[in-house]
C-alpha cells in the first residue's frame, strides 16, 4: 500500500518502506498515513517516490476526516485538497481561508511543524488485578457531579477557543482545582488568540513516571474558527472534560508512587492546536501513559459501548485500560482496536508517548455533533454511560499511578519491538506437561492456552519468561 508524505520543499507519495529513508523527516502517522517532510535536493527519481506539489512553510496542512454528509466541494472552498483516500483528505489552506471551513461534519488534524519522535524509551507494567484502594476511588465516582460539569460547561454558552467564555470555563477549572488543594494548577499561554490550557500536577513519591488524564473543553458549532455565540459542547468534549473533573476530586485525598497531571486542552476545534503545544513544551517530561477522553456522553444502543483507540506504540496501554474494564466496570462493553486516530492523544504519539482514546461507540454518528444543539438530554443523552467510562478511565490512571498501600503488586513484562523471527500460532496452543508453563497477555494477565484470542502473548516456562512472544492469529 502506498503512504502519503508531505515534504519540507515537496509534497510527494511514498512507500512506507522508505520510513527510515535518511532525509526524510517524518510529521505525522495517522489515517493509514505518514506525513514528512524532505530538502529540495532530495532524490525523487525513485518508483516509489511521486512529486504532487511543493510545500509551503507558510501553510497550514490539515488531514480532514469526512463524516457522513460532508462535502469535498464545500471543504475545497477552505483551501487546496492534495490528496483524498476515502472519507480523509489531506488540506493545505491559510489563517484566512480556514476560516470559512466548516467543522460540522469534519474532525481535523494540524500538521506539526516539528518532527515527530517515532521511538522513545517505553516502560510498562501488567494489570496485577483488582486493588482495593482503586475500588475505593472509583467507588467515589458521583454521576450527578460529572452531570453538574457538564451542565456548568453547557452554561458558558459557547466555548469556542476564541469566544471570552472559553477563557471564563477555563478559569472555573482553574478555580475547581485550587479548592480541591491542588497547590500546582498552571495556565499555558500558548497564543494570544486562544484561550490557555489548564492543568494541574499531583506529584507522587516517586515522580520517575508521569500519567496523564485529558480531555479538550474547547467547544465549536460550526464554523470554528469565528467567534461562535453558541456552542454549548456537552458531548463535545463537556463530558470528557468531566470525566478529567471528576477524576481530579476523587484522587485528591490519596497518594500515589507516580506523578498525576489533569489536563483541559483547548484549541482541538482547530486542529489539536493546545495539546501540540503543550506536548511541544513538555516533551522531555517522563510520561509513560495517557488516557484522552472526547466525547463519552453519547449511546444509542445497550449495553452502552466504549471503543479504546491506540496506534502500535500504544497497544500495551490500550490492553491495560481493557483489563481494568474487565476487573472494575464490566457493565461496560469495550472495543479496543489499534487504529491511530487524530485527537489531543495523537499529540502524545507525535513526542513517542504512549496514549489511548476513549470514544463513544454508538450505532450512529451523534447527531447533534458540533451544532447548537449539543446540550443535556440531546447531545449528551446518557448519563450512565459517561459514568461508567469516567469510573474506568480513573480506575486505569490510578491503577497506573499505583496508589501508596496498595497490596496488589506489580508484575513485570517484557516489551519489546516488534519482531519477525516470533513465533506464530493459529489455534490451540500446546505446552509440555513436564515443566511449569504459563502464559500472559500483554498486560501481564494470566490467561489460558486453550483460550487465546488474536493478539501478542508471553510465555513463562519454570519461571523465566522467553524473549520471543508469541503471536496468535
Amino acid at each position: 500500500m502506498m503512504m502519503i508524505l508531505l515534504l519540507g520543499s515537496l509534497l510527494v507519495q511514498v512507500d512506507p518502506i522508505l520510513i527510515d529513508e535518511p532525509g526524510i523527516e517524518i510529521l505525522s502517522v495517522l489515517n493509514n498515513h505518514i506525513i514528512g517532510r524532505v530538502d529540495e535536493d532530495f532524490a525523487t527519481d525513485s518508483p516509489d517516490i511521486r512529486v504532487l506539489s511543493k510545500y509551503n512553510p507558510e501553510s497550514i496542512y490539515l488531514w480532514v476526516n469526512m463524516l457522513p454528509g460532508s462535502s469535498v466541494q464545500e471543504i475545497s472552498e477552505s483551501g487546496e485538497i492534495l490528496f483524498i483516500d476515502n472519507e480523509n483528505l489531506l488540506l493545505e489552506t491559510n489563517d484566512y481561508l480556514i476560516r470559512n471551513l466548516n467543522s460540522r461534519k469534519l474532525m481535523l488534524y494540524r500538521l506539526p511543524e516539528q518532527t515527530i519522535i517515532l521511538e522513545r524509551e517505553q516502560t510498562s507494567f501488567s494489570f496485577g488485578g483488582r486493588d482495593p484502594i482503586v475500588q475505593e476511588i472509583i467507588d467515589a465516582v458521583d454521576s450527578l457531579s460529572i452531570l453538574n460539569y457538564v451542565q456548568t460547561l453547557q452554561d458558558f454558552v459557547s466555548r469556542n477557543s476564541f469566544n471570552i467564555d472559553c477563557d471564563s470555563a477555563v478559569h472555573y477549572v482553574k478555580l475547581y482545582f485550587e479548592n480541591l488543594g491542588y497547590d500546582s494548577v498552571f495556565y499555558q499561554y500558548y497564543s494570544s488568540a486562544y484561550a490557555p490550557n489548564i492543568y494541574a500536577v499531583k506529584n507522587g513519591s516517586n515522580d520517575d513516571s508521569t500519567y496523564i488524564i485529558c480531555g479538550h473543553i474547547d467547544a465549536t458549532s460550526g464554523f470554528m474558527f469565528q467567534n461562535e455565540l453558541v456552542a454549548p459542547g456537552a458531548d463535545d468534549n463537556g463530558s470528557g472534560s468531566a470525566c478529567v473533573l471528576e477524576a481530579a476530586r476523587v484522587m485528591a485525598d490519596f497518594d500515589f508512587e507516580h506523578r498525576l497531571v489533569f489536563i483541559c486542552f483547548t484549541g482541538e476545534e482547530q486542529g489539536l492546536v493546545g495539546s501540540y503545544n503543550w506536548c511541544q513544551e513538555h516533551q522531555n517530561d517522563p510520561i509513560y501513559g495517557v488516557i484522552n477522553s472526547d466525547m463519552i456522553g453519547y449511546m444509542d444502543v445497550q449495553p452502552p459501548r466504549l471503543s479504546i483507540w491506540s496506534n502500535t506504540q500504544s497497544q500495551w496501554l490500550m490492553n491495560f485500560v481493557d483489563s481494568c474494564a474487565s476487573a472494575y466496570v464490566p457493565e461496560l462493553v469495550t472495543f479496543p482496536m489499534v487504529y491511530p486516530v487524530g485527537g489531543d492523544h495523537s499529540s502524545f504519539w507525535d513526542i513517542g508517548v504512549s496514549a489511548v482514546l476513549h470514544f463513544e461507540r454508538s450505532v450512529q454518528w451523534n447527531p447533534f455533533y458540533h451544532t447548537r444543539g449539543d446540550t443535556i438530554g440531546a447531545g449528551f443523552n446518557d448519563l450512565e454511560f459517561c459514568w461508567l467510562s469516567t469510573k474506568l478511565s480513573i480506575a486505569a490512571l490510578a491503577s497506573l499511578a499505583q496508589p501508596i498501600g496498595s497490596k496488589v503488586e506489580e508484575k513485570d513484562i517484557i516489551v519489546e519491538k516488534s519482531d519477525s523471527r516470533s513465533t506464530i500460532f493459529s489455534g490451540p496452543l500446546l505446552l509440555s506437561k513436564d515443566k511449569n508453563c504459563k502464559v500472559f497477555d500483554i498486560t501481564g494477565r494470566e490467561v489460558k492456552p486453550h483460550l487465546l484470542r488474536p493478539g501478542i502473548y508471553f510465555i513463562e516456562v519454570d519461571e523465566q519468561i522467553l524473549k520471543k512472544v508469541i503471536k496468535v492469529k
